[in-house]
């Protein structure tokens, strides 16, 4: 049997089994570079380390330790608290607390089904208490989860970023507009549904605006800290890491007092596990992507793109199909690393500037978390709501239509991923 179809059989036994996907990707990484024999098991450490090796990647652990103290120092719930005084009224209002909290979160916990974790378990009781269908609740919870990954601090940006070769600072700058478009189309689409449903709005007692705002505004602070920061400048995407923890952990521990310094080393060593789960898929995933780049499989889908691609539309299209397809059965995190290096410079010599065909594919990417059968936060948002997945893909259906048709705006209209980057001298 060819060595490369054997060490892909191996990955997908392991991933059908449930194994953890850092294990499958080890698995297929060790079957395909045992064939070197001595060395090939020297180059599996040596290509491990190196996967980790990238100075931008010290920003993971302190964003993930930021998303922990978020949590579990009161900040995550005050978001939502400060939203529903401003949407509790409008129709859907409790979908945008949603959509809005994820996209405030903004990827730093370390990955969408945790931001899906953390806020439907406050928001989807809230969704039940006030009488919304629970496959809504699931798929509207599911759907922001999905799509929070292109706003900064993410680090989903952070990582493309690095195995593109391609500035962190300007891809944090080129995510927002997408993900503010995003964000607008699917709340203009659960105020559409909250209107033909007639779902109920939600009545907030205003003897306690003025005291929950301002019991808000720490928690506000967070968001606006780490982009100004960074747009003005003062410290880098790592160094942002490193104030996202200062801030979170100081309104944690001082103003509300949530969080008790004999907390802390619970909340690190929680944060460490989630840590090494994304790190050890990226030096995993790096190894693997050294043995299928020593065997040149991402050349051959290179070639077979290339081939069957006639203009830059084409080639988008047949790219968009390969990642669809892709995380249909896998994470996409491991095809990002294997595939951007040698996509990207393809993607230069059709016209598209490597921001903008990063941003693209990671759009598409988003689509993976809410279709089965990897879909990960499509199962979560189901399991918080206790509806059924079968529902709950039928009410999904119209936010997956309209996040495929903005991956189509966003390659057509690309001045929307490059002219934030572009002003701030960051291109």
């Amino acid at each position: 049997m060819d060595l490369k179809l054997l060490s892909c059989l191996g990955m997908m036994v392991c991933i059908l089994f449930g194994v953890d996907i850092y294990i499958a990707l080890g698995v297929a990484a060790v079957i395909g570079l045992s064939a070197l024999g001595v060395d090939g098991v020297t180059l599996l450490a040596e290509k491990f380390i190196q996967g980790l090796d990238h100075f931008p990647l010290l920003a993971i652990p302190l964003f993930i330790l930021a998303g922990h103290l978020m949590a579990s120092g009161g900040i995550a719930r005050r978001l939502v608290n400060v939203l529903m005084l401003a949407l509790g009224r409008v129709p859907g209002g409790l979908g945008h607390v949603t959509m809005l909290s994820t996209f405030a979160l903004s990827g730093v916990s370390g990955s969408a089904s945790a931001d899906t974790a953390a806020i439907g378990a406050v928001t989807i009781p809230e969704m039940r208490r006030h009488k919304y269908p629970m496959p809504f609740a699931a798929a509207v919870t599911a759907s922001a989860g999905a799509t929070g990954h292109l706003l900064p601090p993410s680090i989903d940006l952070i990582i493309v970023g690095v195995v593109s070769n391609v500035s962190v600072a300007a891809m944090f700058l080129a995510g927002v507009f997408p993900a503010i478009f995003n964000l607008a189309t699917m709340l203009v689409l659960t105020t559409i549904m909250a209107m033909l449903y007639r779902f109920p709005k939600v009545d907030i007692d205003r003897s306690v605006w003025l005291g929950t705002l301002i019991d808000g505004l720490p928690a506000l602070g967070m968001p606006v800290i780490i982009l100004g920061g960074i747009r003005a400048g003062l410290f880098t995407p790592t160094e942002a890491a490193g104030v996202a923890v200062l801030y979170s952990a100081m309104v944690g521990l001082f103003i509300y007092r949530e969080i008790d310094f004999g907390k802390i080393p619970t909340l690190m060593v929680d944060a460490c596990r989630s840590t090494g789960a994304v790190l050890f898929v990226i030096a995993m995933a790096s190894a693997m992507s050294f043995y299928f780049t020593f065997e040149q499989v991402p050349a051959d889908i290179a070639h077979f793109i290339k081939e069957h691609a006639t203009s830059t539309v084409s080639f988008l299209l047949w790219v968009n199909v390969v990642f669809l397809l892709v995380g249909m059965v896998m994470d996409a995190l491991p095809a990002l690393i294997v595939l951007m290096p040698i996509l990207v410079p393809l993607a230069e010599s059709y016209g598209l500037h490597p921001l903008h065909f990063c941003i693209i594919v990671l759009a598409n990417v988003g689509l993976s978390f809410i279709h089965p059968p990897v879909g990960l936060c499509l199962y979560i948002a189901s399991a918080i709501s206790k509806a059924p997945l079968g529902k709950v893909m039928l009410w999904i259906t119209p936010f997956v239509l309209v996040l495929a048709l903005n991956i189509v705006l966003l390659a057509l209209f690309p001045e929307v991923t490059l002219w934030l980057p572009r002003i701030a001298g960051k291109m």
